[in-house]
């Protein structure tokens, strides 16, 4: 099978798809080859080849172009890349190594937060010793309660990081499922119905929400 590759960023360097990668996935899938596109126009005019499509985006003219499609795969999360109605038997698929990643800064912010690192950033170059600012804000992580709103791949990172500090856990989703394996007695997955009467018990709020207007 041929799979086209449409991956390029000037400022990002993981965001670009290269050799190394393509060699990676032949060695991986010997029945597959790697074609890789460095601009829009090249990706068009390989199209005709590709059983799938590894890129960041995808227009709906471009699919009859394609016959042999049947599989885009995206690295991105966000559904709102694809703004497309793939034709019968071709699959879109979306990137989900985003949210250890993500949780990493989310838990990173709480902390600064909580200790009151964001605040004495300003004042340790100049040794000041903010002991009287920090007084009212500063707290303790540990034995918060952290709601985090959008409770699906990304946010169950950010709850699996999070609780080994000691927190209680709250996720707020559109359709509450069972809770994940790493929740004890007093986590809970509520629905978005809910979110009015948790918010006041949240010491910090985690949006982990995809884009659009919803």
């Amino acid at each position: 099978m041929r799979i086209v590759t449409w991956l390029t960023n000037r400022d990002v360097p993981c965001f670009r798809f290269g050799p190394h990668h393509a060699e990676r996935l032949e060695q991986a899938r010997t029945d597959h080859s790697v074609r890789i596109c460095q601009d829009v126009e090249e990706f068009v005019q390989a199209l005709p080849e590709a059983d799938i499509a590894l890129v960041w985006r995808f227009q709906q003219e471009w699919f009859p172009l394609a016959p042999k499609l049947n599989w885009i795969a995206t690295p991105a999360a966000g559904r709102d890349y694809f703004q497309v109605s793939p034709p019968r038997g071709v699959r879109i698929t979306y990137g989900t190594f985003h949210g250890q990643i993500m949780a990493e800064t989310a838990l990173g912010m709480m902390l600064a937060s909580a200790r009151g690192l964001l605040k004495t950033l300003g004042t340790q170059g100049l040794g000041a010793w903010p002991r009287a600012d920090l007084a009212g804000v500063m707290r303790t992580l540990r034995g918060g309660h952290v709601v985090i709103l959008g409770f699906g791949h990304i946010g169950e990172w950010v709850g699996r990081l999070a609780k080994p500090v000691g927190v209680r856990l709250t996720g707020v989703r559109r359709t509450p499922g069972p809770p994940p394996d790493y929740f004890d007695q007093e986590d809970r997955v509520l629905p978005v119905s809910d979110l009015e009467v948790v918010l006041p018990e949240a010491d910090h709020l985690v949006l982990t929400l995809p884009g659009g207007p919803a």
